[in-house]
């Protein structure tokens, strides 16, 4: 019986010692030992809060380039189909099929009025003749928009352009380029922007 209480004295000593939370609570606010636990647990609290800040930078640092890049991949996977369907249209002078591919604030030619209605007006016109003009420049195909075109900016789309000679500057300012087009990736999908008589 005198073992037995030895032992288990010594036990719950033993876990008095090792319990850091026991001891805490066995003193009152004004120990030091007291106070010392409130500051262990406050520099716990602050090392989170730490930890939480430069958790929230890098988010914030890498979410724009993760969009990015993911924006940049769904714009090439949905290129090809998009302008092999407006080539037809176009070519067809499918006026149904375009509206659901150009954007709502087309821009036809300096002068013109902005929409889509003005530049079909525009394009039917037997002196402008712009139907058989979009589809030759539509045949020379596009490539991504230089950054020159908005004075070395970052776009606020990704953008392709036709003909590929229209990316280069000094065709524009030479006026070798007659005819452009733009087009732009906008909230995941691609449409015509621009259609436009060049340089004069």
């Amino acid at each position: 019986g005198v073992a037995a209480r030895r032992l288990t004295t010594s036990w719950s000593g033993h876990r008095s010692a090792a319990s850091p939370r026991d001891s805490c609570e066995s003193y009152n606010a004004l120990s030091p030992t007291r106070r010392g636990c409130r500051s262990t647990r406050d520099r716990y609290v602050a090392s989170l809060m730490k930890l939480s800040r430069i958790l929230i930078v890098l988010i914030l640092l890498v979410a724009p380039n993760t969009f990015a890049a993911n924006n940049k991949l769904a714009a090439e996977r949905a290129w090809k189909p998009f302008f092999t369907a407006f080539r037809a249209a176009v070519r067809k002078r499918d006026r149904v099929a375009l509206r659901k591919m150009m954007s709502s604030d087309f821009f036809s030619s300096p002068g013109n009025g902005e929409g889509i209605d003005a530049a079909f007006q525009y394009w039917d016109d037997p002196k402008i003749r712009g139907w058989h003009a979009f589809n030759r420049v539509l045949n020379l195909g596009t490539v991504p928009m230089a950054a020159w075109w908005n004075h070395g900016a970052k776009r606020k789309y990704i953008t392709r352009i036709a003909p590929p000679a229209a990316n280069v500057r000094r065709n524009i300012d030479r006026g070798v380029i007659d005819w452009y087009a733009f087009f732009e990736f906008r909230d995941g999908r691609w449409y015509c922007t621009i259609f436009s008589d060049c340089c004069d």
